[in-house]
């Protein structure tokens, strides 16, 4: 039986590992839309049981992370944005009563540009919001973007400050590129916005000059200015494109709109615009609605992820019809079996759509989808491919196999739940799906060991977490392939407690709950003991069904955690010393944006140290960091329960000397170039 616990975690481990081998690795181990399909389960699930919301959740991050390149800490977060799917809810929204500037959303990479008496001298990515990658050597290779700035006289000489931006490739450059890789026997692309991101990482600027990637300029942080709209004027009279001239094949198309202009009707716009989006040379999944007095935007501020003045307005989904060629199955690391839809492919807004996920059988029965009929395929909030109907097609509707495609075992369906999956948890692939949640940034944090190393040591006898915790690396590794992995094996056994209980993917129990149990017990000697001889203590602290659940894995897996012990992953968190007993044993929660390091970042050290990090406040929670921005809902819920609210400079002290742990670099406002 499958629980919202056990499916959360799956997510979880499905999209990190993708994480890590795009960004860290430069692979693509699954479709774009399949990744954002997999990330939109998620947050549902999550949306559902926000109890198992956890702070290293992939929905928890403002955008995606890197690795080989030199962090940079923002001045000012560069936020994400609320999003609305109807007009009616934009309406309801600030738009009635201020004047606005509307442009489009752009399906690209932010990027902040900073200059400094008019010369371009850093470039960074949005990375987490608070800390990003300095691309600066690629940026240069950007032809729409100026490395000096003209001096505009009475308006602007001798530019210093930030300006910010969306860096994309335009179809056009997307379809001559995926022509160029099929002719070369490469992988194509999955869609422009992948292609831009990963061409803007590329550790040879060469290269990234080779992918003719393109820039247009929303916004210009610090200066004193009188809208958004005579903003967009000024970037364009420094040299930048704007949403005033978006491309379109043989020439540029307007796509600002302005409430303040006389007969202009924002409706209308957003009619427009969603007919001829189709026609540009770049991908757009909505409109970015502004409220245009830039002293109204800074009176109003932020929300914790988001500008309290901007909001953005996404498309309908898009439609086509294609053919179903096929239905595979993904297996999970619990066993669960996923349906997935091999699809004739077929272009739907900018990007070629082959797969789809179809979640579970129930779906399939229901739309009566047999092999070769044709369906309706829409893309999701314009980004998440799904079938929509059977079209036409006669045929047998598809049934799930009675056995499992891996092993060949029978498989399971509980009466009353409609996942359906395998139970032989020797099952290879479920020992892959799960070291690879062993090995994730959530728990072991096992860096640079990727999908085709876990596999390999499956084909080596690996079978679990113990063996391969024991592995050594065959002669036949090269040097850098076995320095990894013996440095990943160390970081994984210094490891937190909780982040070695959540490793062992025990049912029902995620990231918040293996935390308690840390915090609480400090070693899985005392929480065994405490299962089966305090259980009213054990029920207090987690409920009555994962109390079970904990009882039942302890009860099942003793050996095996002991074969892990003796490997070297000890379940159990050393004393804290050295300055640092403020942190021990104490719950915080952190809001804001900080200024001596990103959140994971603080959150890591608290943890490091003995404390622990949670995603909200509760009358568990010790201390409230509030930073930047720090959200209101959180000071509510502090207050409520009495919960200390500290601040950054409180927290400097609390951590004393160790604080210096999290050094990243001065703002940028601060360095000198």
């Amino acid at each position: 039986m499958k629980t919202a616990s056990n499916l959360i975690s799956d997510l979880k481990t499905r999209i990190n590992q993708a994480d890590r081998a795009y960004y860290d690795r430069a692979e693509s181990i699954m479709p774009d839309h399949e990744y954002d399909e997999l990330l939109d389960q998620l947050a549902q699930l999550e949306s559902s049981h926000p109890e198992l919301i956890t702070a290293d959740s992939p929905t928890q991050r403002v955008s995606e992370r890197s690795t080989g390149f030199k962090k940079v800490k923002h001045a000012k977060p560069m936020l994400s944005l609320e999003k609305v799917n109807s007009v009616e809810a934009l309406m309801k929204s600030f738009v009635a009563g201020y004047e606005v500037t509307v442009e489009p959303k752009i399906d690209g990479a932010s990027v902040s540009l900073h200059y400094k008496s008019g010369k371009l001298v850093q470039a960074v990515t949005r990375g987490d919001g608070t800390i990003g990658d300095d691309v600066t050597d690629n940026v240069r290779q950007i032809s729409t973007i100026p490395l000096q700035l003209p001096d505009l006289v009475d308006i602007v000489s001798n530019f210093t400050g930030e300006i910010r931006g969306e860096v994309f490739m335009r179809r056009s450059v997307f379809n001559k590129l995926n022509k160029q890789r099929a002719e070369e026997g490469e992988q194509l692309f999955a869609n422009p916005r992948n292609a831009a991101a990963g061409s803007l990482k590329q550790k040879d600027p060469k290269e990234t000059k080779a992918r003719e990637l393109s820039f247009v300029a929303y916004s210009i942080i610090g200066g004193s200015y009188r809208s958004q709209a005579y903003v967009l004027d000024l970037l364009s009279n420094l040299g930048f494109m704007t949403p005033y001239e978006m491309p379109v094949d043989g020439g540029i198309v307007d796509m600002v709109y302005t409430s303040g202009k006389a007969g202009a009707d924002l409706k209308i716009f957003i009619s427009t615009a969603s007919k001829i989006r189709s026609n540009l040379d770049l991908d757009i999944d909505g409109l970015v609605i502004k409220i245009d007095s830039i002293e109204k935007q800074q009176e109003l501020g932020n929300k914790t992820k988001s500008p309290a003045w901007a909001i953005a307005y996404k498309f309908p989904p898009s439609e086509t019809t294609t053919t179903l060629n096929d239905i595979t199955v993904q297996i999970g690391r619990t066993g669960t079996l996923t349906p997935v839809a091999e699809l004739e492919p077929v272009l739907l807004d900018g990007s070629t759509i082959s797969r789809a996920s179809i979640h579970n059988i129930d779906i399939i029965n229901n739309l009566g989808l047999s092999i070769g009929c044709k369906v309706s395929l829409i893309k999701a909030n314009d980004i998440i491919p799904q079938i929509k109907a059977k079209v036409s097609g006669h045929g047998p509707v598809w049934t799930m196999p009675d056995k499992c495609p891996c092993c060949q075992t029978l498989v399971v369906r509980d009466a009353g739940y409609t996942a359906v999956y395998c139970p032989n948890y020797s099952c290879s692939e479920q020992v892959f799906q799960r070291l690879s949640h062993a090995a994730s940034k959530g728990c072991l944090d096992m860096d640079g060991v990727g999908d085709a190393t876990l596999r390999e040591i499956i084909q080596h006898g690996v079978t679990n977490i113990a063996e391969m915790i024991a592995f050594k690396p065959p002669t036949c590794w090269t040097v850098h392939a076995t320095e990894t992995w013996n440095s990943a094996i160390q970081r994984a056994k210094a490891q937190p407690l909780w982040r070695k209980l959540n490793a062992l993917g025990i049912p029902n129990c995620g990231t918040g709950t293996c935390k308690d149990l840390a915090l609480k017990y400090g070693s899985i000697d005392k929480i065994a003991y405490a299962a089966f001889h305090v259980k009213d203590e054990l029920v207090a602290l987690l409920g009555p069904v994962k109390t079970r659940a904990l009882s039942d894995y302890v009860c099942l897996n003793d050996e095996e955690i002991s074969l892990m012990e003796r490997a070297g992953l000890v379940f159990k968190d050393a004393p804290q010393t050295n300055g640092v007993a403020s942190l021990a044993g104490k719950v915080f929660c952190i809001t804001g944006a900080l200024e001596c390091g990103s959140r994971d970042d603080v959150a890591a050290l608290i943890e490091k140290y003995g404390g622990v990090v949670k995603s909200s406040v509760s009358k568990k929670t010790d201390y409230l960091l509030s930073g930047i921005d720090g959200g209101a809902n959180k000071a509510r819920d502090a207050a409520k329960h009495g919960t200390k609210v500290i601040s950054e400079a409180d927290f400097v002290t609390m951590a004393g000397d160790k604080i210096n742990e999290l050094v990243v670099g001065a703002p940028i406002s601060e360095r000198e170039f």
